[in-house]
């Protein structure tokens, strides 16, 4: 018989093994808001989790802003990680735990967010690359650590407080952004993040390649196309972006 799963709400202690062990990051994130899994008992363990943490400082509202930071499964878990997600979101949303929702898919990583185009989240565009840590003496530190253990993500003031360690600083390949207004507040806070809506990102087509599908009238051929996708960033901080007319997508 097939195990129903157990969404709920869960304990960081329970979810730090399986995000060391088995997310790319080999980290927990920093900020954490809420972890919320699939739990069995006995024995006790989280077989899948994501995690909501306070959002990177690409952002400038963080009051309300949510980043779903860590997405991880065990390697034998076999259930839809977007039947997780979409969970969670309902959590949040009955709980009024915040009003927006954005989640980055590491390109450096090949991921380009899938799972939350099968949640019908917003794309809104690959973010350009930028600065994300550092590699002392070749371990890397992402640059809120840096922040945390020596108070500076800069690297002058770093080698400054680190003589005689090699410190190179690392960029990301840029990321694809998705978010979720979960409230009339939400949508309002998206505007003025500068978030937009594209359409989907689909890797295989993107490259030109053929993909098999499938219909009720049997397999069939999609043809190859290509799509552009533009590259954006988040506005300036304090740049002012209009809200009228939100009040009206939320009547």
């Amino acid at each position: 018989m097939t195990r129903k799963p157990n969404y709920r709400p869960v304990s960081l202690r329970l979810i730090k093994p399986l995000i060391v062990e088995h997310h790319y990051s080999q980290r927990m994130p920093t900020g954490i808001k809420l972890a919320f899994g699939d739990v069995l008992y006995d024995p006790h363990r989280v077989l899948a989790c994501c995690v909501f943490a306070t959002p990177a400082g690409r952002w400038q509202c963080e009051l309300g802003l949510w980043e779903l930071a860590r997405l991880v499964r065990l390697p034998t878990y076999r259930r839809p990680l977007s039947g997780l997600v979409s969970s969670a979101v309902k959590h949040i949303r009955k709980y009024k735990l915040t009003d927006l929702i954005i989640s980055l898919a590491d390109v450096e990583e090949g991921h380009h967010g899938g799972i939350y185009q099968s949640c019908s989240w917003v794309y809104g565009g690959l973010l350009h690359a930028r600065l994300d840590g550092f590699n002392i003496d070749g371990e890397f530190v992402p640059a809120r650590t840096c922040n945390s253990r020596w108070e500076t993500s800069s690297i002058s003031m770093l080698k400054e407080r680190l003589p005689g360690r090699a410190i190179e600083p690392h960029f990301d390949n840029g990321k694809h952004c998705y978010w979720k207004a979960l409230s009339k507040d939400g949508m309002k806070r998206a505007v003025e993040n500068g978030l937009k809506s594209y359409r989907y990102p689909k890797p295989m087509l993107d490259r030109g390649d053929t993909a098999d599908c499938y219909s009720t009238k049997g397999k069939i051929k999609l043809p190859a196309v290509h799509r552009e996708h533009k590259v954006v960033q988040p506005i300036d901080a304090g740049k002012r972006i209009s809200t009228d007319g939100i009040d009206r997508l939320f009547r």
